[in-house]
């Protein structure tokens, strides 16, 4: 019984400090139209987390069907270097 107390308050306590650790999000619309919202990270000044849709990988010339390591890597650079402003 005492060591499910303890476990549920080491539950509790650590969705409290995830809570308090999470920073507000910032909202923003890509080029696409896309509403996105962004975590930024302070230490590195950049997107930590982006949530919201992001554009069809087919705008960067690229097919779900044809998706390998290869074309998954190369996918990758293209979608950083399109987001880099964020």
């Amino acid at each position: 019984m005492k060591k499910s107390i303890i476990i549920t308050y080491l539950f509790a306590l650590l969705l409290t400090v995830s809570a308090i650790a999470q920073k507000e999000r910032e909202s923003i619309s890509d080029k696409f139209g896309n509403q996105l919202s962004i975590q930024m990270n302070d230490k590195m000044g950049s997107a930590h987390r982006v949530y919201g849709n992001l554009p069809n990988i087919s705008i960067f010339g690229f097919q779900r069907a044809e998706l390998n390591q290869v074309t998954v890597r190369n996918l990758s650079s293209k979608f950083f270097l399109e987001y880099l402003w964020l």
